[in-house]
């Protein structure tokens, strides 16, 4: 039989090893702040070593030098995974403190937990959108004889985030994502399916080299970016500027001058172009207000359009909300003016 060593047997018999010095230290300390922290047997085996609480909780400090910061505590995603604590990214730290600037500029104050929501909401928002862009092309339209059922894909559903129809309106902060600060969870639905799903598949996330990766995104999602530089430039960059609806650079967002004739007189007038802020002949043109013209003629329009600049201008210059004149006219108006200003205003002179 051979002969063992005391130390041998120990090694072989013993549950403490070099491995499990410090986790078995640190159970000991929790054991001499409450007892009860630990199981009946270990309360037993740790009873009887004797030591004071003091020392106990001293050698589980560790040395009196080492640095309480040291070594790092892991931070990746498996650790994470693992003990359950997930620590805010960068990302969503930077997305609160941008959330945070934005309503300062707006003045409006908002409190942490609103910040935390429309944080979890921009986070969610990004989440989708990174799903469609690594398997909406799962989801593309190349079945158009309807020959296969559709196969349903949860991680491409908005549900899957937490977000119901209450949430498809609610403003989500993206910072720019498919070239937009602030979109609907249904806009952004839109742009992605419409990018994304359909009849052509797109699919580019597996593409290893970040820079190849990133020139195919902007390519593919730029769209939405050059919409928000307005028709002019859009269409100039194609080659076809004679496309884009628009008086002295500025896109009419309201009313097509070509069904509203002193509509257009008025944008061809205007400094501002195609703006309907500065000579509203809708009011007559289609409301009736304060009488009734046809739109489509151009008998008239002349001294219809400049009657409507003057009567704009006079109410922007008094800095009265152009929206009031559903309501008022300029004989509303200058009664206003001479009690305000000690001057004379008459209509005529308006």
């Amino acid at each position: 039989m051979t002969e063992q060593s005391p130390n041998d047997v120990f090694h072989a018999s013993s549950f403490m090893q070099g491995h499990n010095a410090e986790y078995l230290e640190q159970l000991y300390a929790r054991y001499a702040a409450d007892p009860n922290a630990v199981d009946e047997a270990w309360q037993a085996f740790f009873r009887a070593m004797g030591d004071t609480d003091h020392d106990v909780k001293r050698e589980a400090a560790g040395p009196s030098w080492a640095r309480a910061d040291w070594p790092p505590a892991p931070a990746d995603e498996l650790t994470s995974a693992l003990d359950g604590q997930w620590p805010a990214p960068v990302e969503t730290r930077a997305a609160g403190q941008k959330i945070a600037a934005k309503a300062t500029e707006a003045g409006v104050k908002v409190s942490d937990d609103q910040i935390k929501r429309a944080v979890l909401d921009s986070v969610r928002a990004l989440m989708i959108i990174r799903a469609y862009r690594i398997r909406g092309h799962l989801a593309a339209d190349l079945d158009p004889l309807g020959l296969r059922e559709p196969t349903p894909h949860p991680e491409l559903d908005p549900k899957s985030y937490g977000f119901t129809e209450a949430d498809m309106d609610r403003p989500i902060f993206i910072d720019n994502v498919l070239g937009l600060q602030i979109a609907s969870m249904r806009q952004i639905l839109d742009i992605v399916k419409r990018t994304y799903c359909g009849t052509f598949a797109l699919q580019y996330m597996h593409i290893s080299d970040p820079e190849q990766s990133a020139w195919l995104k902007e390519r593919i999602e730029g769209f939405g970016k050059e919409i928000g530089l307005g028709s002019k430039r859009l269409t100039a960059k194609y080659g076809h500027p004679e496309l884009s609806m628009s008086v002295k650079g500025q896109e009419f967002p309201a009313y097509d001058s070509r069904g509203i004739q002193g509509m257009g007189l008025a944008y061809a007038t205007s400094n501002r172009g195609g703006c309907h802020l500065r000579g509203y002949t809708i009011a007559s043109e289609i409301l009736g207000i304060p009488v009734k013209t046809e739109p489509t003629a151009t008998e008239g329009k002349p001294e219809l359009v400049k009657a409507f600049q003057d009567a704009t201008a006079a109410f922007d210059s008094a800095g009265v909300c152009i929206f009031t004149t559903f309501a008022w006219s300029l004989p509303d108006l200058a009664p206003q003016l001479q009690a305000a200003c000690d001057e004379g205003f008459t209509v005529p002179e308006l």
